[in-house]
């Protein structure tokens, strides 16, 4: 069901607090916990290695998410593969190949600027280290509201569930930011997302700051074709399976 209609989303921006500039710190694992669940150690060893961080910033009415810097992760592999091949006295080929090179982090690599008050969003994607840049009108989720309540960063979360290929997916959001914002590609979340809880991925906020100072987000520059949202998921079907945006 849909509790909140499309236009409160947009009314929603138009009261925001617009003399403010929000940046949100994110952790993102996308290590399948059903593998945790099995109880190996080397997979919850796998699993404390593969935390990437992003950036989200807010200021009036743009959203821009970016991700760190990957190429420090290159720099521990060697220290990653030495301490699996001391746990389990032999070199582990299977675990080798998951530790990361430049074509996992370019998987992982995230840039989505929205523009709230007009509903569009650009983004990218890297596949085979070939970029495809993309811009359409906001992707909007159907969900729905439970009771459950918790806290993060001090801020009051609701709970949102979201069906996918009949599994749930949980946001954690909290109203008491003024806006919405959703890390992921899709919005419709009436809050700023703060955790994601999904079968193959969990996101977490670990850093919410407030500045008065506020800055223009400008909207990507790109060099080539744009293509439309639709598009962009055609010529990725033609090209090798990767990981692409959730």
């Amino acid at each position: 069901m849909k509790p909140y209609p499309f236009f409160l989303y947009v009314l929603l921006f138009h009261s925001a607090l617009f003399g403010q500039t929000v940046q949100i710190s994110y952790y993102l694992n996308t290590f399948p916990e059903v593998r945790l669940q099995e109880g190996e150690a080397r997979y919850q060893q796998e699993a404390d290695y593969n935390w990437y961080t992003y950036q989200l910033e807010y200021s009036k009415g743009i959203s821009e998410l970016k991700n760190d810097d990957f190429s420090v992760y290159l720099e521990r592999k060697l220290e990653t593969v030495d301490s699996v091949m001391n746990a389990n006295g032999r070199f582990d080929k299977n675990y080798y190949s998951r530790v990361p090179n430049q074509n996992i982090l370019d998987a992982k690599a995230k840039y989505i600027y929205k523009d709230h008050l007009n509903t569009k969003f650009h983004t990218v994607i890297i596949q085979d280290g070939k970029p495809i840049h993309v811009a359409d009108d906001f992707l909007m989720m159907e969900f729905e509201m439970r009771e459950e309540v918790k806290e993060i960063l001090g801020y009051t979360c609701r709970k949102a569930v979201v069906k996918r290929q009949g599994k749930e997916v949980i946001y954690w959001f909290t109203e008491d930011l003024g806006f919405a914002v959703n890390p992921d590609l899709r919005e419709g979340i009436p809050g700023v997302v703060l955790e994601i809880q999904g079968f193959t991925y969990h996101c977490l906020a670990f850093q919410v700051q407030n500045s008065t100072n506020t800055r223009l987000i400008s909207p990507p520059q790109w060099s080539g074709p744009v293509y439309s949202y639709p598009e962009g998921l055609k010529i990725l079907s033609k090209r090798k399976p990767s990981v692409t945006q959730k």
